[in-house]
C-alpha cells in the first residue's frame, strides 16, 4: 500500500490525486506512529504489571471454580450418605418396633390369661377349694 501512494502506476498524479495522495500518505504515517506507539507500550512495565495480575487473576479464578466443584461434589457425597445413614436408621426403628410389637403381643397374652383365670376364680362359688 506504502509503495503504491509513494509510486503512482502512471506517472506524477493530476491535481486532486496529489492532494488525495498526500492525505493518504498523512493518515499513513499517522497509522504507522500509532502502531509504533502500541507495540512500544505494550512492553512498558505498567502493560507488564497488568498482564501478571490478569494472570494472577484467571489462576485465583480456577482455583475458585475448582474449589466449588470440590465443595459441590462432597455436598452431593454427604447428601447421598446422610440418605443411606437414613435409611439404616428406619430399618432399626422398623425391627426395634417389630420386637416391641412381639413383646407386647407376648405381655398381653400373659395378661389375658391371669385375666381369665382371675374372672374363673371369681365366678367359683365361695366355699369351693381354690387350686393352685
Amino acid at each position: 500500500l506504502q509503495a503504491m501512494i509513494h509510486e503512482p502506476a502512471n506517472g506524477a498524479p493530476a491535481g486532486a490525486d496529489a492532494a488525495e495522495l498526500e492525505r493518504l500518505r498523512g493518515e499513513v504515517a499517522v497509522l504507522q506512529e500509532r502502531l509504533s506507539r502500541a507495540r512500544s507500550e505494550a512492553q512498558t512495565p505498567h502493560h507488564v504489571r497488568m498482564a501478571a495480575l490478569e494472570a494472577q487473576l484467571d489462576a485465583m479464578e480456577r482455583k475458585a471454580r475448582a474449589r466449588e466443584q470440590e465443595l459441590e461434589s462432597r455436598v452431593s457425597e454427604t447428601r447421598q450418605s446422610s440418605k443411606l445413614e437414613l435409611q439404616r436408621l428406619q430399618a432399626l426403628h422398623q425391627a426395634e418396633l417389630g420386637e416391641r410389637d412381639q413383646r407386647l403381643q407376648h405381655m398381653r397374652g400373659e395378661v389375658d390369661a391371669l385375666v381369665a383365670a382371675l374372672q374363673s376364680l371369681a365366678s367359683e362359688p365361695a366355699g369351693a377349694p381354690a387350686l393352685v
